[in-house]
């Protein structure tokens, strides 16, 4: 009995236990045999998220408006505050910046990550959710790195054009509930756009997948102008 309650304790203990909740951290120097940190990561975001948002407005020939300041903050704070929520989702109307952001978000952890990132001690991908179901038909592999990545940065939950169910050899799966699922588990950092409410999230992905988007992800509304109409 002693060893069946020891065995239940490890399981329990090793089934429960989250992964690291990735955020960008500073790094930290040894001196001495203690560790300090070293400011060079943390108090560097908002000036290297503003100026790769900056840089994807200049990309695509847009005239730069000023980002909305809530939602820069939001972005800022989300990338490293070690206790918020492990994910963020962004949404609104099209034309709003909603991809901007993210995508701004994703070229900064690349930039100050690199070195990580190319010794692959960190993933970060960044995916258009209408790719996915082709992914996950052609390219299984590459399909579980994107599922399994460090910080996952979905673009476009909802598009008319997305992929909800890949029929294989008579499998059905639908990639965005398999990835939240397998995201919400491991506690990975999720960060999405859309252009769907709350409430046709929740028609569109069911109950299950809707609850546990509400428990991980912080839920921001990206208002304003359209500004591909400009």
């Amino acid at each position: 009995m002693r060893t069946l309650l020891t065995s239940l304790t490890a399981y329990n203990g090793q089934y429960r236990q989250p992964s690291e909740r990735w955020k960008v951290t500073d790094k930290t120097v040894v001196v001495g045999g203690k560790e300090y940190p070293d400011i060079s990561r943390v108090a560097y975001v908002p000036d290297i998220l503003r100026a790769q948002y900056k840089l994807l407005v200049q990309q695509r020939n847009m005239a730069l408006q000023s980002p909305d300041e809530h939602v820069m903050a939001i972005c800022e704070r989300f990338l490293t505050d070690g206790g918020t929520r492990t994910s963020l989702l962004l949404y609104g109307r099209p034309g709003t910046g909603k991809t901007t952001f993210i995508k701004a978000m994703w070229m900064t952890i690349g930039f100050m990550y690199r070195d990580e990132i190319s010794r692959r001690e960190i993933r970060s991908r960044f995916v258009k959710a209408s790719e996915l179901g082709a992914l996950l038909k052609t390219d299984r592999e590459d399909y579980k790195l994107v599922k399994g990545a460090t910080c996952l940065f979905i673009d476009d939950l909802g598009f008319s054009g997305e992929s909800e169910v890949v029929n294989d050899y008579g499998v059905k799966a639908r990639p965005i509930e398999d990835i939240i699922e397998y995201r919400y588990d491991r506690q990975l950092m999720t960060v999405c756009t859309t252009n769907l409410t709350a409430g046709e999230i929740r028609e569109k992905y069911g109950e299950r997948i809707y609850s546990r988007m509400c428990e991980t992800f912080a839920m921001v509304g990206v208002n304003g102008i359209d500004y591909r109409q400009q």
